[in-house]
């Protein structure tokens, strides 16, 4: 089989999105967090798929580590004016890194809102398929947000089963 790829960008976060992205990414970052430490309580190949998933998001991101940037020369009557790129690789500026930051949270809630979708120690076949539907879900869209949104939605569920089933756990052992 033979295929041709094209990537699909997400559509870019709006200026006035980015709050509400950055408290939704949070959100996510307390289920995913609750739910490794729930999932630790069971050693089966779930949890080690979680816990895979989680060390994916936080490796390096995905966007290039050297920025390229025009090279600024100043005229005598304060113009700038560009000549020719330079590549950065030292600790950008304060006012790149406030971009640098946007970037980093769109990054992130990309990553997360993929890799929180996984199924959990002792999930049922009705949990799979919903994570699975909510995996379907997140990939059709192009939206960061909605995706952050479908992750939140579907594994704050899962989250209070796999809670629920380790007080049961507790009481019976």
């Amino acid at each position: 089989m033979k295929a041709t790829v094209f990537p699909m960008p997400d559509a870019p976060v709006v200026q006035r999105d980015e709050p509400e992205l950055a408290k939704q990414l949070e959100v996510l970052k307390d289920i995913a967090r609750d739910i490794q430490n729930l999932a630790s309580k069971f050693r089966c190949d779930e949890t080690a798929a979680i816990q895979q998933a989680m060390r994916w998001v936080y490796s390096s991101g995905l966007l290039p580590s050297v920025l390229r940037l025009p090279l600024v020369t100043i005229n005598e009557g304060g113009s700038g004016t560009s000549t020719s790129d330079r590549c950065i690789s030292s600790p950008p500026s304060a006012a790149l890194r406030e971009t640098e930051d946007e970037e980093d949270t769109v990054e992130m809630a990309s990553r997360l809102s993929f890799a929180a979708l996984q199924w959990l120690p002792q999930c049922s076949y009705d949990d799979r398929m919903t994570v699975l539907r909510g995996r379907v879900l997140a990939m059709e869209t192009f939206s960061v947000m909605d995706r952050v949104r479908i992750a939140c939605e579907v594994m704050s569920v899962q989250r209070d089963k796999l809670a629920a089933k380790c007080a049961l756990a507790s009481l019976q052992g």
